[in-house]
């Protein structure tokens, strides 16, 4: 089985695959501006996912966090400047964020249940 991700095109229906290669590409998130996909990157029969970004036409794949293993439930802030994940931590998944400019990660739950699926709310006034 081969996981890579693809594009439609809305007016046509036209199919086009974005991603090649012996890795699995899944979870595809696309940014609030619409010029990055964020997407988890794992090695064939692995579950150890990571974090990329790449362009709508598949180029300038990036690995963000490439320290991090296990990751999932990408979900972009509504100003795109930082990315929400489920992290896998034995025994239990926990929530954090990603600063898109620098890197910086941050863990946001700290407790002894699994967090996964993180959303983002309102923005604060």
């Amino acid at each position: 089985m081969d996981a890579f991700i693809c594009v439609v095109a809305v007016a046509t229906g036209k199919v086009r695959q974005i991603t090649e290669g012996p890795e699995w590409d899944f979870e595809p998130a696309w940014s609030p501006d619409g010029r990055w996909i964020a997407f988890v990157r794992r090695p064939q029969n692995s579950d150890r996912g990571q974090l990329a970004v790449m362009r709508p036409d598949g180029s300038a794949v990036r690995l963000l966090a490439p320290r991090f293993e296990d990751v999932v439930n990408l979900t972009w802030s509504p100003d795109g400047r930082e990315l929400a994940f489920t992290r896998k931590i034995r025994p239990d998944s926990e929530i954090f964020r990603l600063d898109v400019s620098t890197g910086r990660v941050r863990k946001v739950t700290r407790n002894g249940i699994s967090d996964t699926e993180p959303a983002w709310g309102p923005p604060r006034r």
